[in-house]
């Protein structure tokens, strides 16, 4: 671990193999301090379970503090504490129940997806705050929902992801993530109070629970306000954070980067690459959808035409709303004819920030070919929404429903068995208050257990 001074590439301070003498001894004192706490402690620690080496966990809460072990000590109490009822509920491992919706409405509403790896293995996360549609957002869900899905995309979602990448490649050993920021579209009236407030929320659990998991941050299309608020940005923060980010002026700069950091194959094609674009991706919304539409029915709009080709079948169309005062919402086909009987669809129970929405099914397979219209007879106000979503499938979709992520055997974030682990198991046997009964090694983990000792002194 101690290096030859500080190494020439600076996304390289601090990591294993890299530490100083000094850093390399306050590693050994927050190592030790960790494995005297509760258990709920040192599972936050490693929220990323079996696959990510216990040096390269520790590493990065140290760095996230710059090696100051009192602030790293209180970091840790602070990401405990601010956990709890998210760790409680197992982080949500089931998306539609978080978020009270089925996930790929949320992901209409708010666009992000993982889109391939770039060259040194890191997952490409790619959001789109530009395209976030508060109304839409507040129809079908709330920020509690919002942050439970948040919670739940970090610790099962990705965790999955850097899980399936060291499993395909033993030295992935960084558990951090290519951020792209894509600011196409937003406007500086679209961060209203709302908007900021979700961004906010996840950016805090980010940074408190999830330290250094940020390798790299391409901001994309940016519009001017935002490039001159980011000159301003820059000089709040250190120097080695500020150096991961990338404001990207234009198409070809842009393309080139990505072209840089990620083979061709691993980026979608609106971003200069040969993958599927993200718009399609996102149309898709999941395993087993041929695509997915989305419309917000307003008193300025109270219809919404679509058409269905020949094998296509709509499966279900949601309507989701806040609105008390209710409409009559109808399917009809091209002659005007109703497809299925109008319902009355108004929200029913309290309507406060942090209640449901209401959630109708307005129909259930409804095959083409043939035009379609959705039509509410009134909308009351212009603060009233109603959110229509539905999937569209066909014969050979619905024969593949496959997740976009492999399924691993048992759960890679499998924290309640981490002691099992070779490199931490020692560590839990030396304090009184780690865990008890502490079961055989197994021989299916060994291949997760590098000893710290070993990487660490490294010199390079």
């Amino acid at each position: 671990m101690m290096g030859l001074g500080p190494p020439p590439d600076p996304s390289m301070w601090a990591q294993v193999g890299h530490l100083t003498e000094a850093e390399y001894h306050v590693y050994l004192e927050f190592k030790e301090w960790i494995f005297t706490q509760p258990r709920h402690f040192i599972t936050t620690v490693f929220h990323y379970g079996l696959p990510e080496p216990m040096e390269y966990g520790l590493c990065r809460w140290l760095r996230a503090r710059k090696f100051k072990i009192q602030d790293v000590k209180t970091m840790v109490a602070e990401a405990a504490d601010i956990s709890k009822d998210a760790r409680e509920d197992g982080f949500y491992p089931d998306a539609q129940k978080a978020l009270g919706a089925p996930a790929p409405v949320f992901l209409t509403q708010y666009p992000q997806l993982y889109c391939g790896c770039a060259k040194n293995g890191c997952p490409i996360f790619i959001s789109k705050p530009g395209m976030l549609n508060v109304q839409g957002m507040e129809c079908m869900t709330t920020l509690n929902g919002i942050i439970r899905y948040h919670w739940h995309a970090m610790m099962h979602d990705f965790t999955n992801r850097l899980a399936e990448r060291r499993k395909n490649n033993p030295d992935f050993n960084r558990f951090e993530c290519l951020c792209v920021l894509d600011l196409s579209g937003l406007r500086a009236s679209s961060l209203n109070k709302r908007a900021l407030n979700i961004i906010k929320t996840q950016t805090a659990i980010d940074s408190l629970c999830f330290p250094e998991t940020m390798n790299r941050m391409m901001i994309v299309n940016a519009p001017g306000f935002f490039a001159f608020t980011w000159k301003i940005i820059r000089g709040w923060i250190d120097a080695r954070t500020a150096a991961k980010v990338e404001i990207i002026s234009n198409r070809k700069q842009m393309e080139r980067r990505f072209l840089e950091l990620c083979d061709p194959d691993q980026v979608p094609s609106d971003y200069g690459g040969t993958a599927e674009p993200t718009a399609e991706v996102l149309m898709r919304g999941g395993g087993g959808v041929l695509r997915a539409f989305d419309h917000i029915l307003t008193r300025g709009a109270t219809e919404y035409t679509f058409a269905l080709e020949r094998e296509e079948e709509w499966a279900e169309i949601w309507i989701f709303t806040r609105c008390t005062t209710g409409t009559t919402i109808g399917l009809y086909d091209e002659n005007g004819g109703a497809v299925v009987t109008p319902k009355e669809v108004r929200h029913v129970g309290p309507n406060g920030e942090n209640d449901e929405p209401t959630k109708f099914v307005l129909a259930s397979a409804v095959k083409g070919p043939g035009k379609f219209k959705i039509s509410a007879n009134y909308v009351g106000s212009s603060s009233e929404y109603y959110l229509i979503f539905g999937n569209i499938t066909d014969d050979m979709t619905r024969k593949e429903q496959q997740p976009d992520v492999a399924i691993l055997e048992g759960d890679p974030r499998d924290t309640a068995n981490i002691e099992n682990r070779a490199d931490v198991r020692e560590n839990f046997n030396k304090s009184s208050q780690a865990f008890q009964g502490v079961q055989t090694l197994q021989e299916s983990a060994e291949i997760h257990m590098d000893g710290a000792v070993h990487l660490l002194c490294n010199k390079n």
